[in-house]
């Protein structure tokens, strides 16, 4: 689903992906995340061993960050994990946003839009 050159798809652990999109909004991460999450569940691959549906679903968190000079990228994949955890614990096969501390809020936006949905 990631359509752009600048876009990257990585393994982050065992069961955990990263998604990297360049330039991207937060509105835009969350609607791509969610057709992902939609994408997923719609290949039918079956899991039955799944606490929520019989086929293959996917717990996404998402964060974004525009100024990544302001925010340690540990602290930042930190948190990322932490949405991940709550969409987990929120009955899973759903999305979740980091949101920012407010005094943060500044670094958090980007500066284009999203095109690849």
């Amino acid at each position: 689903m990631a359509k752009r050159e600048i876009d990257l798809v990585a393994r982050y652990g065992g069961e955990e992906f990263a998604l990297i999109l360049p330039a991207t909004r937060a509105a835009d991460a969350m609607r791509f995340a969610e057709n992902l999450r939609i994408a997923i569940m719609r290949l039918g691959i079956s899991n039955a061993r799944s606490p929520v549906l019989p086929v293959l679903t996917v717990s996404i968190g998402v964060g974004t960050v525009l100024n990544h000079a302001s925010y340690s990228s540990d602290a930042f994949l930190a948190a990322i994990d932490e949405a991940l955890y709550a969409a987990k614990r929120g009955g899973r096969n759903c999305v979740v946003q980091f949101e920012p501390p407010d005094a943060a809020a500044d670094y958090y936006e980007s500066a284009s839009e999203y095109s690849g949905s």
